[in-house]
């Protein structure tokens, strides 16, 4: 869905519904932008940071589907239409609210203060390097785990695996224990490494090796947390900075 027009008069989003058109676009070629805002998406709402060729290939699939919709259904359905308007109304108010946020500059000496208050919060994470073993069945990924889960040579289950129509064994790059799925944090051990883990059968079915586990040492320093103690203190401030700007722009 290349146009999606968004028309608003002054800060009419609180007082009539905005004027939202959708329509279809034959032309499934993905800009450099379109690839930027699935990722900003997916990094904005469900924390998960998707290469260039991921959210080239989502955008592309996303924009096949909705077309093929839009063209089935004659038009976008109007309880379908209302839903993408309030949720768009939801986003530019929330946009709104940040953008007057964003405009309040913050003392250091505030920033500073609320660091030191809050250090246990910016603790350097725990880091883990995991291989993955990816099956075509769940009953394939069950049995590989049970049979194996006592294992702790990579290569060993390297080798095993193929007993298992193992479809991909993926090497992954260390990464922060905060960053993993909960499935993936829930099940891994702290300061501890070469074990299974159990099968995580709601995406793919797939069972994690724990190749390496560094704990964390030390804190993340100020000027690296800064930024997001900035967005802490908005997000404190939210409702009474909505409450504020809605008295001006309502003139209550």
């Amino acid at each position: 869905m290349k146009k999606i027009f968004i028309s608003f008069f002054l800060f009419s989003i609180w007082s009539y519904a905005i004027d939202l058109s959708i329509a279809p676009d034959t032309n499934i070629s993905i800009t450099n932008q379109d690839t930027q805002n699935i990722q900003q998406y997916y990094k904005k709402y469900f924390n998960i940071v998707i290469s260039d060729k991921g959210a080239k290939k989502i955008a592309k699939e996303n924009r096949a589907l909705a077309n093929a919709y839009i063209q089935k259904k004659h038009g976008v359905p109007k309880n379908t239409k209302n839903f993408i308007t309030i949720a768009t109304e939801f986003i530019l108010a929330d946009q709104m609210i940040k953008d007057i946020q964003n405009q309040i500059n913050i003392s250091p000496k505030i920033l500073h203060t609320y660091y030191l208050d809050n250090i246990e919060k910016f603790k350097k994470s725990d880091r883990v390097k995991l291989t993955s073993f990816l099956f075509p069945s769940p009953e394939d990924a069950i049995t590989f785990y049970i049979e194996n889960k006592t294992t702790n040579s990579l290569s060993k289950l390297i080798e095993a695996a193929k007993q298992y129509h193992v479809k991909t064994i993926r090497d992954y790059q260390e990464t922060e224990v905060t960053y993993l799925d909960s499935f993936l944090r829930s099940n891994i051990k702290t300061d501890k490494s070469k074990y299974l883990l159990p099968p995580r059968l709601s995406k793919n079915y797939e069972v994690f090796f724990v190749v390496e586990y560094h704990p964390s040492k030390g804190y993340r320093s100020f000027d690296e947390v800064k930024e997001e103690i900035k967005k802490d203190l908005h997000k404190k401030r939210y409702l009474q900075d909505r409450k504020k700007l809605l008295s001006t722009v309502l003139g209550e």
